[in-house]
């Protein structure tokens, strides 16, 4: 019902208004959230307050605002407003103190930078400023380790305990037909050994599949990425270095983050990418018939 609703709505409107909408409404909820949540960062991580989100799904919101504001600007179409929502935005994303995020967003940034064919003066003078200041973070601040090593350096090994869920979900002793077609969405936890816990989350939009729609649903799952990654990089320019951009911010996060293949925010800006990137999408509509020359 969602893939459908974000394909009416695609065939309705414009890609510009489609994902402004999309965006627009990711930074509303993200920034209410963030507001309402600001208090919990006493505990050391930004956190939902109404809506209850969690840090990860804050820091994914704004990842996006980011990205879609870099685009933007990079096209020399953004506004003042457009750039105090990405700082903003990205000032959020840290204090979410997401990982997983934070790494995969600088990849997409680095992909998003590197297609621009000519930059103009304010995105040129941004980026080549941020060099330095980059630098300086990374070598001579502990924010980036105090970021990394969060929890101690036993998370960083297991990632955050992940890696326990995925043995334990890649051993689970099923039927025949759970192993192929899996056990349904609603499994989202699987029992594990060894640990004073007796099931854990599954943290993996990719170890979710195999235990929810098996290899059946796995594979199907991999080609849809595959050919979204396909159709983004055949899609026409001004799209196509955003549409690679979240492409790489999301898939990658989806390795150690659940959600890309759910009914959640990631989804939909999945969803709509994919759905973008058909050719359809971009192809010239067909002429409308001549009535004079059909009577003729």
């Amino acid at each position: 019902m969602l893939v459908m609703s974000i394909a009416f709505l695609a065939s309705a409107f414009e890609t510009d208004r489609l994902i402004a909408s999309v965006v627009g409404s990711l930074a509303s909820v993200a920034a209410v959230s963030a507001v309402t949540g600001v208090g919990t960062l006493r505990s050391g991580r930004l956190e939902g307050g109404l809506p209850s989100l969690a840090s990860n799904e804050i820091a994914f919101a704004c990842g996006v605002v980011v990205l879609f504001v870099m685009h933007h600007a990079k096209e020399s179409v953004a506004r003042v407003w457009h750039l105090a929502a990405g700082v903003t935005g990205f000032a959020v994303m840290w204090l979410t103190g997401s990982r997983t995020t934070t790494a995969t967003f600088v990849v997409a940034a680095f992909v998003l930078i590197l297609q621009s064919r000519v930059l103009s003066v304010p995105a040129f003078i941004t980026c080549a400023a941020a060099v330095p200041v980059a630098a300086w973070v990374a070598l001579s601040t502990p924010v980036i380790t105090e970021l990394l090593f969060r929890g101690g350096s036993s998370n960083v090994t297991t990632l955050s305990s992940r890696t326990i869920a995925w043995q334990a979900a890649l051993s689970f002793d099923g039927a025949t037909f759970q192993k192929w077609f899996g056990g349904g969405l609603a499994l989202k936890y699987v029992p594990v050994s060894g640990q004073y816990w007796q099931t854990q989350l599954l943290d993996s939009s990719w170890i979710s599949a195999l235990v929810q729609v098996g290899f059946v649903g796995l594979a199907l799952a991999a080609l849809w990425v595959c050919l979204a990654f396909v159709g983004a990089m055949a899609s026409p320019r001004p799209w196509r270095p955003l549409w690679l951009a979240l492409l790489v911010f999301m898939v990658p996060r989806s390795a150690l983050e659940s959600g890309l293949f759910d009914a959640s925010a990631a989804f939909i800006v999945f969803a709509l990418v994919s759905l973008q990137v058909e050719p359809a999408a971009h192809s010239p509509a067909p002429a409308a018939p001549d009535p004079v020359r059909e009577s003729a």
